[in-house]
């Protein structure tokens, strides 16, 4: 079976469709938890990208990281960066697939929520507001 997350266009409904069709035919994301009130089903497979923000301390930054997991909605990913609730953040993320091309787009999103870590990592959740196809 033929995945399809092509992120062509502009439009923000097609990015999230095709997100949500990669995710319910992902393998690694077969089984929705019942209890998972999200409304996007939810990718758990790591996927490059490269971060661009200010940190909670006004210091640009941008630096490579891995996401954790990726929806139509958003993303979580872990960095060395303390991080503002409500501060704008970007993400160029590649996307593959076995079956598929690599498909690499820009995220631009707000900081939800940022999770300390006992090793110095943030888990920075962020809401995807936008996005552009590379």
């Amino acid at each position: 079976m033929s995945v399809t997350f092509y992120c062509g266009g502009r439009s923000e409904s097609d990015f999230g469709k095709r997100i949500e069709v990669f995710a319910e035919r992902s393998e690694v994301n077969s089984v929705r938890d019942p209890e998972d009130r999200r409304a996007h089903p939810r990718i758990n497979k790591p996927f490059p990208a490269r971060a661009w923000a200010e940190d909670a301390a006004g210091n640009p930054f941008n630096l490579d990281c891995v996401l954790d997991n990726i929806s139509a909605g958003g993303l979580y990913v872990r960095m060395p960066r303390q991080m503002q609730l409500g501060s704008e953040i970007r993400f160029v993320v590649r996307l593959s697939s076995p079956t598929e091309a690599v498909v690499t787009a820009a995220l631009f999103g707000t900081v939800v929520r940022d999770d300390p870590g006992s090793d110095g990592q943030h888990g920075i959740a962020t809401s995807i507001n936008r996005y552009e196809s590379l």
